[in-house]
Parts: C-alpha cells; structure tokens; sequence
C-alpha cells in the first residue's frame, strides 16, 4: 500500500470517527464523509467496503491497540489486599486514561451498540473483558480479601459502569459540574472514592 494510500485511509477514518461520534452512525452518510475529506465516496466504499466497514476498522483499531494493555494489569491472581488495592486502582486509572484519549470511540461505542453488535467478535470481546475483571476480582476473594457473599461479577459489571460514565460524560461534567477526571487529582479522588463505595463494603473486615 502507497503511502499516499495510507494517509487517505488515515484521513477517512478521522473522520468517520469525528462524524460517527457527533452526528451518529445512522445519521452519517459515505458522502457526508466523503465531503469532509474532500474524496470521492466509491474510494471509501472500495477501502472499506462500506459504512459498517469503516465502524468495524475503528473498533478494531481500539481493540487491539489499547486493550492487550490493559487486560495485562488484571490477568494474574492477586495474593493479598494490598496487592488487590494496588492493581485495581492501575487498572481504574489506565482505563479513564484510555477512554479519554480515545473519548470519541467512547462516544461511538456507547451510542451504537445495536450496530456493533453486528460486527463479529465485538460482543465477545466485551464479555471477555468482564469476565477477565470479574476474575480477577474472584481472586481477591479465594484469599478471603472479598466477602464470599459478593457477587465477583455483579461487581465487576458496577464497576465497568462507573468508569464508562465517567469517560462518556467526560466533557458534560468538565464544562457544568467543573469535574475533570482527565486531571490527576480529580481522577485520584474519584477513584478513592469509588473505591470507598464499592470494594471497601465488600472486603473482609
């Protein structure tokens, strides 16, 4: 592939992402991509083989860039609190880092999951991605760090929810309730005081 080639690639899926997260995928055309990139639609159609192509492309592109990295923080048993503690505060930490650098696939992801249930793989990946949390989180609680009773899941899933929230309304809290969580301290304090509200309730005292 010419270089040329890929910096066209690289400027229709810029904007894809850019219309996807404004305007919606429904609502976006080829052509409307087209005409933001000023190229014709049948070379978006060719490169891509469609609109669902393109939405699968930057999934993908998420995916397999960013989530190896974070699975890595989790993938391993913990052996006491502490260790719990530590790993999941990382684990917290890097996924709001992701999630804002990549804020409007956040946008695309969370607005479109009708859509991207169609993609092949995507629902599977995301159940992966849980039940690799809710494992590690069984971990803690095969070394009597969480309470027995505890749903290793349910927790898991709250926790995602929590972190999605904070990512997606990113801007909305920044501009009207002056709560930036892309800023160190804020994101610090949030998680502390998740951590407050949904682990320490479920450790063993």
């Amino acid at each position: 592939m010419s270089e040329k080639t890929m910096k066209s690639k690289q400027r229709i899926l810029k904007s894809a992402k850019k219309l996807f997260a404004s305007r919606g995928y429904k609502s976006t055309t080829i052509r409307d991509i087209a005409n933001d990139v000023n190229l014709n639609s049948s070379l978006i159609s060719y490169h891509f083989d469609g609109k669902e192509g393109l939405l699968k492309e930057l999934i993908s592109e998420l995916y397999d860039s960013e989530l190896p990295a974070l699975s890595e923080v989790i993938s391993r048993p913990v052996s006491n609190k502490d260790e719990f503690l530590v790993r999941l505060e990382i684990f917290m930490e890097s996924n709001i880092k992701v999630g804002i650098k990549n804020w409007e696939l956040v946008q695309i992801i969370t607005n479109e999951t009708y859509e991207l249930s169609k993609i092949d793989g995507f629902n599977a990946a995301n159940i992966s991605s849980l039940q690799a949390f809710a494992s590690f989180i069984e971990s803690a609680q095969r070394v009597d760090v969480i309470r027995k009773e505890i749903s290793c899941l349910r927790l898991a899933d709250s926790i995602y929810a929590l972190l999605v929230d904070q990512i997606k309304f990113w801007k909305l809290n920044k501009e009207h309730m002056n709560h930036d969580i892309s800023k160190q301290d804020v994101r610090s304090k949030w998680i502390t005081e998740t951590l407050d509200i949904f682990i320490y309730g479920s450790i063993v005292r």
